[in-house]
């Protein structure tokens, strides 16, 4: 009974640990990293354009009401509690897929070409392609599978989930159903493993990342910079050709975007490279006016039962209908028409 209770402690205060422990991007520090970068930006350009100025300005400017106190904003911020106690059974379950992944390499190359690399202490250049390494297959897997979120019928009904919100505050980036988190986590943990599988093949044991806090230090300067930004009203882009390479706020906001240009674009998730590769980049201007959410539907959207039940009520009500009418083409992600979704004022650079 008294390892029961424990257990249950430990599930709900996952969300107090996920808000404070900076192995989790939602960790407080990563918030106040993302408003002191967004305080640089004000200060040197945004804030040239705004009527508030000084401390005072960063502060409407960083937390605008009218979209920090959305309705679709609120709901954000209710599942984020109630999908912070499903999350840690999910990247577990990753963790435990990607070591299999791994071994699974392992064992392969070592069938196929005998032992690999001793084990041994790697040296520097080994830990930083390392470091490299695995953070451009991360990408490629996270890339990977939002295409097929998109373009799978069924795989689009649980994604809408996550484009349902009418504005977007860094909350929205957990507005993700867990059966979207299953599959991205464990498509990543394919890619990630096999490739720590002949690395480690190659260098040995020792090829590991420059980590801190278990996080490779590439993404924690993600996590301390733009990650909160992506999900934002801060309009922030990058210039000239990093634009191919990195997946900055814009990027992401136009992913968000109803404008049948910006469709189907920017799968990236901190870099904008696989875009790039395979055609699906939408380079964002210096200021475009775009809308969020997926059109009246949006508004089905409206509590988090509703954010977590209506993706399988719609699977199960298109699973009727193909077998009702099997030559009838389900539907993925489809342009609005004009005047569909919510306006979300983007000011900046």
């Amino acid at each position: 009974m008294g390892e029961l209770l424990r257990e249950a402690l430990q599930i709900l205060l996952q969300p107090l640990v996920i808000l404070t422990h900076p192995r989790e991007p939602w960790s407080v520090w990563y918030w106040l990293g993302a408003f002191v970068f967004v305080g640089l930006f004000f200060f040197a350009w945004a804030g040239r354009r705004y009527r508030r100025r000084g401390v005072r300005g960063l502060i409407a400017y960083a937390f605008p009401r009218h979209i920090f106190r959305h309705p679709s904003a609120m709901v954000d911020y209710r599942f984020f509690f109630a999908n912070a106690l499903v999350g840690p059974l999910i990247f577990g379950a990753a963790i435990a897929a990607s070591e299999f992944w791994r071994g699974l390499t392992l064992d392969g190359l070592h069938g196929l070409f005998g032992p690999g690399a001793a084990a041994s202490e790697a040296g520097w250049p080994v830990l930083a392609l390392t470091t490299a390494v695995v953070f451009l297959v991360f990408e490629f897997g996270y890339w990977f599978a939002h295409v097929l979120l998109h373009h799978v019928p069924v795989l689009w009904e649980i994604h809408k989930v996550h484009h349902s919100a009418e504005v977007m505050t860094p909350a929205t980036a957990t507005r993700v159903h867990p059966l979207e988190d299953v599959l991205i986590s464990n498509v990543i943990a394919v890619t990630v493993g096999v490739a720590y599988g002949l690395l480690v093949h190659a260098f040995g044991a020792g090829a590991q990342e420059f980590a801190l806090w278990q996080v490779n230090v590439l993404f924690l300067v993600f996590y301390l910079t733009t990650y909160h930004l992506r999900h934002s009203h801060v309009w922030m882009t990058v210039p000239g050709p990093l634009a191919r390479l990195i997946h900055s706020p814009a990027h992401h906001q136009v992913h968000h975007s109803t404008d049948p240009r910006h469709m189907n674009r920017n799968f990236g998730f901190a870099l904008s490279l696989w875009d790039w590769a395979f055609g699906t980049l939408w380079v964002p201007g210096r200021d475009e006016k775009v809308r969020f959410g997926i059109g009246a539907e949006s508004r089905e959207f409206s509590s988090v039962w509703r954010l977590f039940w209506l993706p399988v009520a719609n699977i199960g009500r298109m699973a009727g209908r193909r077998m009702r009418h099997p030559l009838t083409r389900p539907l993925t992600r489809q342009p609005l028409t004009d005047g569909e979704g919510v306006s979300a004022p983007l000011t900046g650079r």
